[in-house]
């Protein structure tokens, strides 16, 4: 009597790669054909390769999603291997039942700027365009909702970044 075989599991579906991929995301079975088992308020390690085209900065954000589909929480991920893209975090589900979780990666524009100006200003190539750029990127970022006192502390960068009779390493 022949034995029945299981039907083979299906392949994910095809998606196509965005400018900033996220792959190579952990923890997953069989390439997120079954679900991970966890344990209620036992954290567990998010990781995943995050990289763009050229040579601008990423970061990533893993977000752990409920059971009701809502977002519980996020935390951002940092770094493992430098210079390999390889980035982690840590989520914890809080209750029982059916959680998800999700990598965002995104364009970290304040990164790019600080790395760009560090070599040029300590090179003294394009010192006031590096300046002027810097204060300009915190502006924008002043102009957003936040919280406390962070609107005020870019304004004091922005100013101390105009302020021509500072030294530009400081």
């Amino acid at each position: 009597m022949p034995y029945a075989q299981a039907p083979a599991p299906r392949p994910a579906p095809f998606a196509p790669i965005g400018r900033i991929p996220v792959v190579e995301v952990t923890p997953v079975i069989e390439d997120g054909r079954w679900p991970v088992k966890g344990t209620e308020g036992e954290s567990f390690p998010v990781r995943a390769t995050v990289f763009r085209e050229g040579h601008d900065a990423v970061a990533a954000t893993a977000v752990l999603v409920a059971p009701d589909g809502t977002v519980h929480s996020s935390a951002p991920m940092y770094d493992i291997a430098p210079g390999l893209d390889r980035y982690e975090a840590w989520l914890t589900p809080d209750a029982p039942g059916a959680w998800g979780f999700r990598v965002e990666g995104w364009s970290d524009p304040y990164a790019t700027w600080a790395h760009d100006a560090t070599l040029k200003i300590d090179a003294g190539v394009d010192v006031d365009l590096m300046l002027t750029e810097g204060a300009l990127l915190l502006e924008r970022a002043a102009a957003r909702d936040l919280p406390g006192d962070a609107a005020r502390i870019l304004a004091d960068a922005v100013t101390a970044l105009r302020d021509a009779d500072r030294p530009a390493q400081a």
